[in-house]
């Protein structure tokens, strides 16, 4: 599934073609592509032959998130409005759809550890992170730049995981930020 959730750059730079009238350059084209590979690679631990896509629903879901959240981005990247008050409404009208969810379907109960969690996600993984990301877009002549450095995360979190928790960094994942890296490289060249 982080294959299928990683290609949601691919068509954000597709979108950005079509709906902001942005020409892709070949190099951001090949650059994309090959950060692509070294997810695969680190998705696969090296072993590309083993990539197998087991449930064709669970891959269909995995590309119409992909799909999903790239138009998300782009039709976003194309509104005029301050970044906060469209962030605001979106949050809002989720808000409001877990709401009515809840009172007809769930149960609401709290759990300070639950309200903790919520707060973390909302404030750091949701909040400030689509704010720097939306500003990032604003400039859509980088939009090929900034979904290509998207591919660094599974990198730094496999850092991250090695110096905080001290997992050992294999081979594959050395290959991996290698093609990420050059595939950044050839797209900002």
């Amino acid at each position: 599934m982080l294959i299928l959730n990683n290609t949601w750059q691919i068509f954000l730079l597709i979108f950005s073609a079509i709906f902001i009238l942005r020409r892709i350059k070949l190099n951001e084209i090949l650059g994309i592509a090959l950060s692509f590979i070294g997810v695969v690679v680190l998705a696969t631990k090296g072993d590309i032959s083993s990539l197998d896509f087991d449930s064709i629903s669970k891959s269909l879901i995995g590309i119409s998130c992909a799909i999903l959240w790239s138009l998300y981005w782009t039709i976003s990247a194309k509104d005029e409005r301050k970044i906060e008050m469209k962030l605001f409404f979106n949050f809002l009208f989720g808000f409001a759809y877990i709401s009515i969810f809840i009172l007809f379907f769930g149960k609401l109960t709290f759990n300070i550890l639950g309200i903790l969690g919520s707060l973390y996600i909302a404030l750091f993984e949701m909040s400030i992170t689509f704010i720097i990301y939306a500003k990032a877009l604003s400039y859509k002549e980088d939009i090929p730049k900034i979904a290509n450095l998207m591919y660094f995360i599974p990198i730094i979190s496999l850092i991250l995981l090695s110096v905080l928790v001290g997992e050992r960094i294999e081979f594959y994942v050395v290959i991996s930020a290698i093609l990420i890296i050059f595939g950044i490289f050839i797209s900002s060249r």
